[in-house]
């Protein structure tokens, strides 16, 4: 099938903003793509210079246990949605759960035409920070259960917080799980000493932690620009723990 620039605007992805000449040029370097279900649109570890507009079926997106081999999907991929893998592509399949069809599209050329878009570059960065975040979710709950049903993952997903932090400011709550994503926190004595430095990864339970240390505080060491705190009040408990 011939990808036109009309064909492009009906997948209602581009915003109307971006004109009918930006399609045209990027309609003659795009495919049109079909697949059955169970056939992989992005395989494990592809690192595809392409991204993907779903125009109709569903996908799954599935995060891949290394201990177990199985995997766990985190996210349905519906008409409309845009594809695309810029970081984690080690542990990330994406798979047809229905027959599938998209559009498929350099990364290269998309992204000049959304250099001249601010309203589209805004769109795939909120695509990118929600992806991105659903993954971090996914390998959270992946070394805490192993495989995991979408079920369970949409729970959690309920429960989370995202925070950020600037450099010097301190880590403040309550009854929750904190897991950092980027950066560094310092466990910082009453006397401004530095106790113990926290990766990201780490799993911290505040209470626990501060019980041991009369005083401190968790301070950031750099500006963390994406963190969660997962809560752990008892109305959210059964849906995730």
């Amino acid at each position: 099938m011939k990808i036109t620039a009309s064909a492009l605007t009906k997948t209602g992805f581009f915003p109307f903003e971006v004109t009918n000449i930006c399609l045209e040029n990027l309609a003659p370097a795009s495919e049109w793509i079909e697949l059955e279900s169970g056939q992989e649109i992005v395989e494990l570890g592809d690192s595809s210079d392409r991204l993907f507009v779903s125009c109709s079926g569903t996908a799954s997106e599935e995060i891949l246990n290394p201990k177990t081999n199985q995997f766990s999907s985190y996210r349905t991929v519906l008409a409309g949605d845009l594809i695309g893998l810029f970081n984690n592509t080690k542990s990330v399949s994406i798979c047809a759960t229905s027959k599938w069809t998209g559009i498929a599209f350099p990364k290269v050329a998309f992204f000049k035409i959304a250099a001249c878009y601010p309203l589209l570059q805004h769109k795939l960065n909120e695509h990118c920070v929600r992806d991105n975040r659903k993954i971090y979710v996914a390998k959270f709950l992946r070394n805490l259960f192993g495989q995991f049903s979408q079920e369970r993952f949409d729970r959690a997903e309920e429960g989370v917080i995202w925070k950020t932090l600037e450099a010097g400011e301190e880590l403040k709550g309550g009854d929750e799980y904190f897991c950092m994503v980027h950066g560094r926190l310092n466990l910082v004595a009453a006397d401004g000493s530095v106790l113990k430095e926290l990766a990201p990864g780490q799993l911290i339970y505040r209470i626990r932690l501060m019980a041991d240390y009369l005083g401190s505080k968790i301070v950031s060491q750099r500006d963390l620009y994406d963190q969660f705190w997962l809560e752990k009040r008892q109305a959210r408990r059964k849906t995730w723990l």
